[in-house]
């Protein structure tokens, strides 16, 4: 009767070990003690050692009692004799009488050692080939290191081989996903429940890179023979006959250039490589050592900028590409340049499961530790001591580089204090409470930067309520972006259309939240004509989680001031209005209101700290910023000195980040010899910091343009009554203007945050009582039974 296939041995996963080695005397039974109690069985293939390699070997095998063998190849080449120790295998297994469809083989290397958690289930095992994690303190990369038995693999190249499965056409070298994980026809990721340290000592290493040229040249003349039948042997000719089959064999002979540091080579061959683009991780792995190349030879500043920047937009997830720009211009002593290279990389951490080469150390601590230097220098303190303090924090750094990593931490930290500088966020007491996080406005249905800029005038008010803290409202902004936190409070980004649908941490329990500009109003409207607010859609009351203080708050539509919104505003006043028709109709209702224009007045342009510099494009010349107006454009275009933008961002994708694009737009035009726009939001923040700006009224045919006062600004428009007017009065009572508001958004978030506290005291103190009456509840049912 046959054994029931629950039973049957042949069904379960079986390993074994496949290795090829040449005088490793030293280091074999590293290898082979690291994979025993993993295996079911080894193979060891020897490709002619002439030291006592075999004989370890074999005595090590006498004391293990599984299925062992070991064979002798002459030494060709790796694809070759790798395809030979895979045939072996198979062999091996079927004289063992292993079912191949179950039966993987452990491709491992003798300086290489199998590290395998508890967690790890050969049961799991079910596709045709896997890649497993490589590491060591150097890099990290994944490999085919698991392939099925039952497949018909073959190495290909003579070095940095790949494996192919010849029926099915799945190949190791079929590219990666962008995401990181395998692309559907090559090995499938293994995760980190299984990896392979990389020690590196084997016996055949000296003058692996120059071996390496040699092969990979011979390949490329084997190849070009086969497809052209001929013969070549210099190299110009090698290289004028190259094709896309040639690709891989071209990214390995520049990488072996690279390794040799022979700079030229290197970026010829890697140059060639990135003709042929059939790779994305090669390609972007060509850019950044073209880069490297660049820099070691001193070549052109905008040539190793360009090519470090190309990799980056690649894999904007990769660090290298930025800590090897800032090391080039911190060489060269251009440490403001190296900063603006840096700080886009603050929030990048390493990702271990993308499929090639990264170096952990400048994740670790070396970008961080070279940032903080940087920062010492370019007097960008209050960044220099978030790093620093992450960098003691985390003790990833060499324990000799801690002396220094304190020096320059404490160098920032006296710097802010001379300053007299707030630095409250790096200090014990906590200003707001742990659960509270700061909500920042952004507009996922909006590409205008007028939008963002609203946001960032909030911000800038959370600037001066923490004291002006990281020298510089950029940097403020920038720690924001990078970290989601500012002064050690989370940050959350509310979108203004649709609040409730926010992804919230788990620890929140409040948002407070400078909430202004186009409230009131349906996201999403019916098309019917029924005036009825029933069929449209609106996110208004804000929902509980939200502390709102409303600054510039403007009401298109009465319809919407329902029961509910009344209360709601009621609770959260006094309610800052944009212009003085929603004031007097949020007062005639009973609501605490006051007028506060708009809140972009907030952002002073002029501000010394504010950290932005002047981009000299704009400089001196007349800006015209979405003007549809035919006459004035005709007028003002014959000018060569003037150029038209639009506040419009095509490419508007991380929303959030245009904050800060939003603020460097507005201070390029306050340096501009005149600006006109139709847009508020232009025309508004740039009269309050005393540009030369004129707004425009679109519904005006100006057919007799004058360019005089007359013809531009129109007050007396319900929907801006006030707010122009405002932006009329002399410069000094704007001025005083804008720091009354600031002052009165500072107290409301004091306001706030005591309200905040308070309910969570209340939370706690509900907490309570329910645990104590759900203790009396047990201790009444105890007592009934």
């Amino acid at each position: 009767m046959p054994k029931n296939n629950k039973n049957n041995k042949n069904d379960k996963i079986k390993i074994i070990l496949i290795t090829m080695i040449k005088n490793e005397s030293k280091i074999i039974e590293r290898a082979l003690e690291s994979v025993e109690d993993f295996v079911d069985g080894i193979l060891v293939c020897d490709t002619g050692s002439t030291d006592n390699t075999v004989n370890i070997v074999k005595k090590y095998f006498k004391n293990i009692k599984k299925p062992t063998r070991i064979c002798q190849h002459e030494w060709q080449n790796f694809g070759h004799n790798r395809s030979l120790s895979f045939n072996e295998a198979v062999k091996f297994c079927k004289d063992l009488k292993w079912n191949l469809e179950k039966t993987y083989g452990l491709l491992l290397d003798a300086d290489q050692k199998l590290i395998v958690s508890d967690s790890f289930e050969k049961k799991s095992l079910n596709a045709s080939g896997y890649n497993v994690m490589i590491k060591n303190e150097s890099y990290i990369y994944y490999v085919p290191k698991l392939i099925n038995l039952s497949k018909n693999w073959k190495c290909i190249g003579s070095t940095h081989e790949y494996w192919d499965d010849v029926d099915d056409g799945v190949s190791s070298d079929s590219g990666s996903s962008s995401d990181g994980g395998s692309s559907s026809d090559g090995p499938c990721d293994l995760g980190d429940e299984l990896y392979v340290e990389d020690v590196g000592d084997g016996g055949c290493k000296s003058d692996k890179f120059e071996r390496d040229i040699k092969l990979l040249m011979s390949d490329l003349k084997k190849e070009i023979f086969e497809r052209t039948k001929l013969e070549l042997t210099e190299e110009k000719d090698i290289f004028n006959n190259l094709h896309k089959n040639n690709s891989r064999t071209l990214y390995y002979l520049g990488q072996s250039y690279f390794d040799i540091k022979k700079w030229e080579d290197a970026i010829k061959w890697l140059s060639k490589r990135l003709v042929y683009q059939n790779n994305e991780d090669e390609e972007y792995q060509a850019r950044l050592k073209i880069g490297i190349s660049l820099s070691e030879l001193d070549k052109p500043e905008e040539e190793v900028r360009q090519s470090f920047l190309k990799s980056f937009d690649m894999y904007p997830y990769m660090l290298e590409p930025i800590y090897y720009l800032m090391q080039y211009y911190m060489d060269k002593n251009k440490y403001n340049e190296a900063f603006e290279v840096g700080i886009q990389g603050l929030d990048i951490e390493m990702n271990e499961t993308i499929p090639f080469i990264t170096e952990p150390q400048i994740y670790n601590y070396e970008f961080k530790d070279d940032l903080l230097t940087i920062c010492t220098k370019t007097k960008n303190f209050g960044i220099g001591l978030f790093i620093g303090k992450q960098l003691l924090k985390d003790k990833l750094y060499d324990l000799d580089e801690k002396a220094r990593i304190k020096d320059n931490y404490y160098y920032c930290k006296n710097k802010l204090v001379e300053k007299d500088l707030s630095i409250k966020s790096f200090e014990e007491k906590e200003y707001i409470p742990k659960n509270v996080y700061i909500g920042i406005m952004k507009y996922d249905q909006s590409e205008n930067l007028g939008d963002s800029y609203q946001s960032a005038a909030a911000m800038y008010i959370w600037w001066n309520w923490f004291g002006k803290p990281y020298d510089s409202f950029s940097s403020f902004i920038d720690i924001a972006l990078q970290t989601n936190s500012i002064c050690n409070t989370g940050i959350i980004w509310l979108n203004r259309d649709g609040m409730s649908e926010a992804e919230l941490p788990n620890d929140y329990k409040k948002v407070i939240t400078i909430c202004n500009g186009w409230w009131m109003h349906p996201i999403m409207k019916d098309d019917s004509d029924d005036e009825s607010i029933e069929n449209d859609k609106f996110d208004f009351p804000l929902p509980d989680f939200v502390i709102p203080i409303y600054v510039s708050m403007h009401i298109s539509e009465k319809r919407l001031l329902t029961k509910e919104a009344i209360n709601h505003l009621k609770n959260n006043s006094p309610i800052g209005c944009r212009d003085l028709t929603t004031m007097n109709e949020l007062k005639n209702i009973g609501i605490d209101a006051y007028f506060s224009g708009c809140l972009t007045s907030c952002l002073d342009l002029n501000d010394s700290n504010l950290g932005f510099k002047i981009n000299t494009d704009y400089k001196n010349k007349k800006i015209l910023v979405d003007v549809p107006l035919k006459k004035i454009k005709e007028k003002y275009l014959l000018d060569n000195n003037t150029e038209e933008i639009t506040q419009i961002i095509s490419d508007y994708q991380d929303i959030p980040r245009y904050i800060k694009r939003a603020v460097q737009r507005q201070y390029d035009l306050l340096h501009a010899k005149e600006v006109l726009t139709i847009r508020l939001h232009v025309w508004f923040p740039l009269i309050f910091s005393n540009c030369n700006v004129k707004l425009l009224n679109p519904n005006k045919n100006y057919d007799e343009f004058t360019n005089n006062d007359n013809d531009f600004n129109y007050p007396g428009m319900n929907r801006f009554a006030g707010i122009l007017d405002e932006g009329m009065k002399p410069i000094e009572d704007r001025i005083k203007f804008r720091n009354n508001l600031i002052n009165v958004t500072k107290e409301l978030i004091d306001k706030k945050i005591k309200e905040s506290k308070e309910i969570l005291l209340n939370d706690i103190s509900d907490n309570e009582d329910n645990e104590s009456n759900s203790e009396n509840s047990d201790n009444t049912i105890d007592s009934m039974d």
